[in-house]
């Protein structure tokens, strides 16, 4: 086989071999950020699937202009996830923000609730930012990309 040939058949084997499936794909067209969690007090924030409220700080580090596309996608395990690919300055800018502020949370807001809110354990650096959510992600993933250009209904 050529040198041609081989790699594009390693990359396929490792893409196959890792299990992860795109189910759906599509543009960040829906209201999007991500914003510190505040440690004392902030604008409160309802989440997603429950009552709980969280304060937010004002910075916004990014929103839907900082992503190339999202992914919905399954890992082997049947754990399903939202994938968003980054700009590159979008990449810059999660990079710097998980550095700086380790060990604290970040929230994930769509259409104005909070769908995540991990805390920062490392810098991200990878220019994606996985996302998973404690209730119908199918749900999160049409209000991010206004699947069927219609507006997201209330959670």
């Amino acid at each position: 086989m050529t040198t041609r040939l081989v790699l594009p058949l390693v990359a396929l084997m490792l893409a196959v071999g890792c299990g992860v499936g795109t189910y759906r794909a599509g543009q960040v067209t829906g209201e999007m950020q991500m914003r510190l969690v505040a440690e004392r007090s902030g604008e409160p924030v309802g989440r997603w699937f429950s009552d709980e409220v969280l304060g937010l700080e004002e910075v916004v580090f990014l929103d839907a202009s900082h992503v190339r596309e999202a992914h919905l996608e399954e890992r082997p395990d049947g754990a399903r996830h939202i994938v968003l690919h980054l700009t590159a300055d979008g990449a810059d800018r999660l990079a710097e923000a998980t550095r700086v502020h380790q060990g604290r949370r970040l929230a994930i807001v769509i259409d104005g609730r909070i769908v995540a809110a991990p805390t920062i354990r490392e810098p991200i650096t990878t220019g994606e930012a996985h996302i998973t959510v404690d209730g119908d992600i199918d749900q999160v993933f049409d209000a991010l990309t206004r699947a069927g250009n219609s507006p997201a209904t209330e959670p």
